[in-house]
């Protein structure tokens, strides 16, 4: 994949060589948010971020946000997760404060998956478990 147009560098790079797109670990305690269209993310550690990866077939700029996720959180306190917005994984994606990292409009399609995560996280951290409710596919027969 080459250089991708209006992206920068670093969102080319997050895609070239993703750290974060893993499966989810086996016998191992962890968290994770399954989305109706086959998307999901996990996470693991209850006091601080021991590991996180994501999976299924994201949109590029999405992924790309993910990854900025994975370095951020990995390694710190929970709290942290709270305090990041999807404007600031796109900032984290710039290779210069003045140039958007992305064409405008493709992180904002994120915002709604972010603050999703951030809550089913939230969750999790108090109950071990994600609450969030699953929504069967309309499309497929039971």
């Amino acid at each position: 994949m080459e250089h991708l147009p209006n992206w920068s560098q670093r969102a080319t790079q997050a895609l070239l060589q993703p750290k974060f797109l893993a499966a989810i670990p086996e016998g191992e305690a962890h968290g994770h948010r399954q989305y109706t269209d086959g998307l999901w993310v996990w996470w693991k550690g209850k006091e601080k971020c021991e590991g996180f990866g994501y999976g299924g077939n994201w949109k590029n700029s999405q992924q790309a946000l993910l990854e900025a996720a994975g370095n951020l959180l990995l390694g710190r306190p929970w709290s942290r997760l709270q305090e990041i917005s999807s404007r600031e994984l796109e900032f984290f994606l710039r290779d210069k404060n003045s140039l958007s990292a992305l064409p405008e409009g493709e992180f904002e399609a994120f915002s709604d998956r972010w603050s999703d995560l951030q809550t089913s996280v939230s969750e999790w951290r108090q109950s071990g478990v994600s609450l969030a409710p699953y929504h069967f596919s309309t499309e497929l027969n039971f």
